[in-house]
């Protein structure tokens, strides 16, 4: 009865993690270049059951195995393309490919598949959260890309970047080598070591155009829903087994 409780309270935690994890799913429908994640799972570790009965457990032999339900393993992501849809504004960026665009952030470099832009006072590209976007100077090191309000502005397909014609650097797009080490961070974000990025040169950037989230709406609500229903049911089985322990302990002690 007790192992019961526990297997079911384990897969309503296992659940509850799954609901969070579509609702933030949902709740990232509209957010340019997000990638959805699912949750897996795995079987929990199994006790052993020992006979310990004779030979001061010199000669226990197994009886079998206890299994704690499941528990979770980790995160995956979708990284499917998402569609790429065209803005006309001069200042939105989409990739295909399997790209990201790089920013300065506090937390240290962080990538994005965001391509929405706009230019602060000083002239510099950021995204809407005000992050900085970085390209590589024609001298090779790392620079803010800055441009005059007014200028008119074209992104090659590589990258190139140019203000009135004269070309002022290339925007940095890069590719994780190992997905299984990347971060995944709030509202589309990543991060991960600089020895795990390389260059991306199969990746090819649109202006005027952006790239929509990948998460299917129809079948996020569905999960949502079906997930709902399951922590529903566990609930009631829940307070099903916790009622008849109760019954259980209190006749006996009637007994």
């Amino acid at each position: 009865m007790i192992r019961s409780v526990y297997k079911t309270a384990m897969s309503m935690l296992v659940q509850q993690k799954k609901q969070e994890n579509n609702a933030n799913n949902m709740a990232n429908i509209s957010t340019v270049g997000f990638k959805s994640k699912e949750i897996l799972t795995e079987a929990s570790f199994s006790e052993v059951l020992a006979n310990h009965a004779s030979g001061n457990g010199k000669s226990a032999f197994e009886l079998g195995s206890l299994p704690l339900g499941t528990s979770i393993s980790g995160y995956d992501t979708d990284w499917e393309q998402g569609v790429i849809l065209q803005t006309g504004n001069a200042m939105d960026f989409a990739l295909e490919g399997e790209g990201f665009f790089k920013f300065e952030s506090p937390l240290g470099v962080l990538l994005s598949r965001d391509g929405e832009l706009q230019q602060n006072s000083d002239g510099i590209w950021t995204n809407k959260s005000g992050l900085k976007l970085l390209k590589n100077g024609d001298s090779g090191n790392l620079e803010y890309v800055q441009t005059e309000p007014g200028q008119s502005i074209v992104v090659t397909a590589n990258g190139s970047i140019f203000a009135d014609q004269q070309r002022i650097g290339r925007l940095i797009v890069v590719r994780p080598i190992q997905n299984e080490r990347v971060e995944t961070m709030d509202s589309g974000y990543y991060r991960t070591g600089i020895d795990n990025l390389e260059d991306s040169d199969q990746t090819t950037i649109y202006q005027g155009a952006l790239e929509t989230s990948n998460v299917e709406a129809a079948e996020a609500l569905i999960d949502m829903m079906s997930t709902g229903r399951l922590l529903q049911t566990q609930q009631r089985i829940l307070n099903t087994l916790d009622e008849t322990m109760n019954r259980a302990a209190n006749e006996i002690g009637k007994l």
